[in-house]
């Protein structure tokens, strides 16, 4: 928008079947509406910004946009939520934080179980456990290794999670999702001390239908890789 401003005509590449990023797709609903970032994704083509939308640019498209256009700026951002590295990942019921918030942010058709436990303790986790309860999940527990004063979300974010009515299990940290018919049955903890060292002896499992991480999303390095002056 702003190149467009200035007199510089730009097309945006969007791999997704909608634009707007992180707004689109990966801010709760109850603080900013899919639709609403729509329209300001519609506002901008109107400037006269070209949005082309479900074009994957792998790392060949990469170089030949570098020959086509006079500049090309990589706005990516992050990339997948982090695995938790734990037995039991693979088993039906895993979903992601950002998958999750995708979903039922773009009205796909999304089934929440009675019971979520979600592993992290960021905004993005209290988003997910709001997301759980407002779906119509009967309990949703955070899971976090550390306290409630070294969790990465904003106070207010924890105040708004405790006001929905989400639960938070401190100093836990998961070992293995337990499952059943190849679908989530809970999650296996152990308590933790502030070094992170396992407490012997304090093993415990939390039974759940749902096990959703939000531990960070991994940077998107791939596309560059064996690019000159991509370091």
């Amino acid at each position: 928008a702003e190149l467009v401003r200035r007199g510089h005509s730009a097309t945006v590449f969007e791999a997704r079947p909608f634009a707007g990023g992180l707004n689109t797709h990966g801010v709760a609903e109850y603080k900013l509406h899919a639709a609403e970032s729509l329209r300001e994704v519609d506002f901008i083509r109107a400037m006269g910004v070209e949005i082309r939308c479900s074009e994957q640019v792998d790392t060949a498209r990469l170089k030949q946009l570098a020959v086509e256009y006079d500049a090309v700026f990589l706005g990516l951002g992050l990339g997948r939520m982090e695995s938790l590295g734990i037995p039991g990942e693979g088993l039906s019921g895993v979903v992601d934080a950002l998958r999750l918030i995708a979903d039922y942010k773009t009205s796909q058709v999304i089934s929440i179980p009675p019971r979520v436990a979600v592993i992290g303790a960021g905004n993005t986790a209290i988003d997910a456990a709001n997301a759980a309860i407002r779906l119509g999940a009967e309990r949703a527990i955070i899971v976090y290794r550390r306290t409630q004063k070294e969790m990465p979300a904003f106070g207010f974010e924890y105040e708004h999670a405790k006001q929905e009515g989400v639960d938070f299990c401190w100093s836990s940290k998961p070992t293995r999702i337990a499952g059943k018919n190849g679908r989530v049955a809970g999650i296996e903890c152990v308590r933790v001390k502030p070094n992170l060292e396992t407490i012997a002896g304090s093993e415990f499992t939390i039974a759940c239908d749902m096990v959703v991480p939000a531990i960070g999303q991994s940077r998107t390095l791939g596309l560059v890789s064996g690019i000159p002056g991509t370091d």
